[in-house]
């Protein structure tokens, strides 16, 4: 936003600071401002509030109010439900199946089979008033909210063409490189026409779906 790259943006979750200081697994690579946004591996903010938790979102991109400042990208703040006086729930499941999709472009065209793919995105949520039996009844008064939201994926890539080490490179590298030769996997050809096989040190492998 604003020209802005991703990890210059803010988010806010119910006014508080929804940044993180450092990148997991690259603890060096934090933003100019010393922080980035905690979204999911997937760049998306369900790991802030579920959907079906979030009463309203604004975006500032620019004309800040004095409260913002730290971050020079878009200012994004989440406000959360709460509980009301009456009991209120909600349940979904978003699903994908590889049993519903048509096989994967490259893969078709490299002859394999259409790979496993699961996706199911499901969750829930609840709120009602707080009562305790013969201790409290905060009618209008108390009231709690719980949400949640999981997800499990299984999601496979295309088939593409890895290059490795033949057989006649194999048999002439001196001893003390066999065991760097040996972490590649063995060449396959038997499932390539002639048009796409490859004859010299490096060669093509079968392609599989990973």
């Amino acid at each position: 936003m604003n020209g802005q790259r991703t990890e210059s943006n803010y988010y806010a979750v119910d006014g508080v600071s929804a940044n993180i200081g450092v990148h997991a697994g690259l603890p060096d690579a934090a933003g100019t401002t010393g922080s980035l946004p905690a979204s999911t591996a997937l760049g998306t903010t369900q790991g802030l509030v579920s959907v079906d938790a979030l009463e309203e979102f604004r975006i500032e991109s620019s004309t800040y109010a004095p409260e913002y400042g730290r971050n020079p990208g878009g200012q994004f703040s989440f406000v959360t439900r709460s509980g009301t006086a009456q009991w209120h729930g909600t349940a979904f499941e978003y699903l994908r199946n590889s049993a519903f999709d048509a096989n994967d472009w490259f893969n078709n065209y490299f002859g394999v089979a259409q790979p496993a793919e699961r996706q199911n995105d499901f969750g829930g949520t609840i709120g009602g008033p707080v009562k305790v039996p013969g201790l409290y009844k905060a009618k209008n008064r108390t009231f709690f909210f719980f949400s949640y939201e999981g997800l499990r994926l299984d999601q496979p890539q295309a088939a593409t063409v890895t290059y490795v080490p033949d057989a006649a490179l194999r048999a002439n590298t001196p001893a003390p490189l066999q065991q760097v030769l040996n972490a590649f996997p063995l060449q396959r050809l038997e499932h390539q026409t002639s048009a796409r096989a490859w004859r010299n040190s490096w060669d093509m492998v079968e392609p599989v779906a990973h």
